[in-house]
């Protein structure tokens, strides 16, 4: 009786809702219900929230309310989902209306063996595999591969670009290194499909692999598998945007700028001298772009208090929660002040980063460099092949441009494709086109390319809020 009067009530407020706004939010309701089992529940206290409380003997009220949540899923959600997926499948199968992807008409692709000069494009991310891109890297003709700082820069064989680790130390791994996840890597780019399928109720062999892999994983090897996830994402993220900031540009060059971010579920807590040396680190790699001639960097990344906060909880980190969140507050601030020196000395480079996937306010919630307010940056919301707002992308006043970021097809580490979504995917395509107008007019500022690309956007018939870009009509107002 319960599961036929549950089916109903959940029937009817589905079918009550605005199918365009929930949409995403109901597809990835639906993946989560078909893998979602007590011993994944288990295994994610486990590798996530058993350690910090270890580490402090006691829990933080974020943390605390995951755990709630979590005996809520476990008593009460985990003997419905199969009546969830069913209805949101129902409700899925009913609005399924196959979009019209906008984007394709208002490409701009610029043809080869024109007078056009190359311009350096900076990929300020994860690491770029940089063997996919042949003739389209930027080189620094005074370095050699020799294992030594040739040309007396402070960076050893900074041939394409320059790299940092997670303590802020230089080092020329261009591409993030493997470290525990050797070996690992096949199985990750399955997964990482797979996940991405699923959470977006697509129905692809990937998908299904992921459903019973999840099902039927053991608490204990949950940790494990959720660290490679985001390992895969980390290790595929700066390739693939550097595929989509290059599309139809054969004049583009890349020069990567790789940072780390820690992937595993207990990441490693930030100490203030960190903080002080990745901030030092920012402006390194500012200067480090203008030395190179770039014209546009992406910044598919960013900070946020909560974040440091969490890592400082989930090491022991501070005697009390209002230590944590002063230590947090001063090295957030650190990490601040020196990205905004970093690119308020790089008056003639134009920094694109994406706004973020938390559907929050970034100016509210204080995300660094996306909360920025500067006249060298654009902040960057998400939409779909149709050019509807996505369910996850950030907003708020300093977001004014908007461009696809919904299963976006790029390169991955290895010369393969793979469909990706966020703001992190939107974010190289304001790119894509910034580069191609410093291309066809080199003596465009930072300025006019941010104005071209801003009048030449279009406003979504149902949120006039929400300025598209078009790549056609910004060129065409040059």
């Amino acid at each position: 009786a319960l599961d036929a009067a549950f089916r109903q009530e959940l029937t009817v407020r589905v079918a009550a809702l605005d199918w365009a706004v929930v949409q995403d939010a109901v597809k990835s309701a639906k993946g989560r219900a078909e893998f979602l089992s007590e011993n994944l529940v288990a295994g994610m206290i486990d590798s996530r929230i058993a350690p910090a409380a270890e580490a402090m003997g006691a829990l933080s009220s974020d943390l605390a309310g995951q755990l709630l949540g979590m005996r809520y899923t476990v008593d009460t959600v985990l003997p419905l989902n199969p009546i969830i997926a069913e209805v949101y499948g129902d409700a899925i199968a009913k609005n399924n209306v196959e979009k019209v992807d906008i984007w394709a008409a208002r490409e701009v692709t610029l043809q080869p063996g024109r007078e056009h000069a190359p311009v350096v494009v900076g990929i300020w991310d994860s690491g770029v595999d940089l063997d996919v891109f042949p003739g389209q890297l930027w080189t620094n003709a005074n370095e050699k591969a020799d294992g030594a700082d040739t040309d007396g820069n402070g960076f050893v064989d900074d041939l394409h670009g320059i790299a940092f680790d997670l303590d802020g130390v230089a080092n020329p791994h261009m591409l993030h290194p493997l470290g525990d996840q050797e070996g690992k890597l096949d199985q990750v780019y399955g997964s990482m499909q797979g996940f991405v399928d699923l959470t977006s109720a697509i129905d692809s062999d990937a998908a299904a692999n992921v459903r019973r892999q999840l099902s039927t994983m053991a608490p204990d090897q949950v940790g494990d598998y959720m660290t490679s996830l985001s390992f895969g994402g980390l290790y595929m993220h700066g390739t693939h945007v550097a595929g989509i900031a290059v599309r139809g540009n054969p004049y583009a060059r890349i020069l990567a700028a790789r940072i780390e971010f820690d992937y595993h579920q207990t990441p490693k807590a930030m100490t203030v001298e960190t903080a002080r040396l990745l901030a030092d680190d920012y402006v390194r790699t500012a200067q480090y772009f203008r030395d190179a001639g770039v014209r546009c960097v992406n910044m598919s990344w960013g900070w946020t208090f909560k974040e440091i906060e969490g890592g400082l909880e989930a090491n022991g980190v501070g005697a009390n929660a209002e230590e944590r969140a002063a230590l947090a507050k001063q090295m957030i601030g650190i990490l601040s002040d020196g990205l905004t020196q970093a690119m308020t000395d790089s008056p003639n480079i134009l920094f694109i980063t994406a706004a973020g996937n938390d559907d929050n306010d970034v100016e509210f919630d204080v995300v660094i460099p996306s909360s920025f307010d500067l006249p060298n940056l654009m902040v960057i919301g998400a939409v779909d092949q149709a050019g509807d707002p996505t369910g996850f992308t950030s907003g708020g006043r300093l977001v004014k441009i908007y461009a696809n970021g919904f299963q976006v097809e790029s390169t991955v580490p290895g010369g393969g494709t793979m469909k990706m979504s966020g703001t992190s995917m939107a974010s190289p395509n304001v790119l894509n086109l910034a580069a191609k107008l410093f291309t066809l007019d080199p003596k465009l500022t930072p300025e006019q390319v941010r104005a071209l690309i801003e009048k030449g956007a279009e406003p979504n018939a149902k949120h006039p809020e929400i300025l598209l870009i078009n790549p056609q009509r910004s060129v065409e107002m040059m």
